[in-house]
């Protein structure tokens, strides 16, 4: 690297707030863009399709929702599940 180029200087104290803050807002937007597709799902699917394919499609999301609860939640060290 030549005298002439030079590195792009880490952010600042400040600036480092800045981005931090601004990704924690990305962050809530994502949460709440999540929240409302979800509830949009439980609103409309049970319209759009039948309530026995409506239950079929359930049973395995609410078994793989209880094993990711579990997994998010062992590295904080707090139990989603009663023990077996």
């Amino acid at each position: 690297m030549s005298e002439s180029e030079t590195k792009p200087a880490a952010p600042a104290g400040d600036d480092a707030a800045v981005v931090a803050g601004r990704g924690a807002i990305f962050i809530g937007f994502a949460k709440i863009f999540f929240m409302l597709s979800g509830s949009v799902q439980q609103i409309v699917l049970p319209r759009l399709i039948a309530a026995a394919q409506y239950g079929l499609m359930l049973a395995p999301a609410d078994a793989d929702a209880s094993v990711r609860a579990d997994l998010t939640a062992a590295p904080a060290g707090t139990p989603c599940s009663p023990p077996l």
